[in-house]
């Protein structure tokens, strides 16, 4: 399981977060490289359309959390042609 991967610090800080999946701040900046990497992993697993020419691709981040993924990462990533990249959370 990816929990064994885990340093002591990040496994607890999951386990304050399971129970209701509210975000802990404090669990968060734990985990943040952790998300990070994960994140990276998926994002490089994904291949997006290409857009067809002549038209402004949107995109969404739906699950953000303060945004520094969608930010750092994703934002350079977009195609320059991009007319908008929004990023919700609750």
């Amino acid at each position: 399981m990816w929990a064994s991967r885990l340093s002591r610090e990040s496994a607890k800080a999951i386990m304050r977060l399971q129970p209701t999946w509210n975000l802990d701040v404090g669990a968060y900046e734990i985990l943040k490289p952790w998300v990070h990497a994960e994140n990276l992993k998926a994002l490089d697993m994904v291949r997006f359309a290409q857009p067809a020419v002549g038209t402004e691709p949107q995109y969404i981040d739906v699950g953000c959390g303060p945004g520094s993924f969608t930010k750092e990462t994703l934002l350079p990533r977009v195609p320059p042609e991009c007319r908008r990249l929004v990023a919700v959370d609750r």
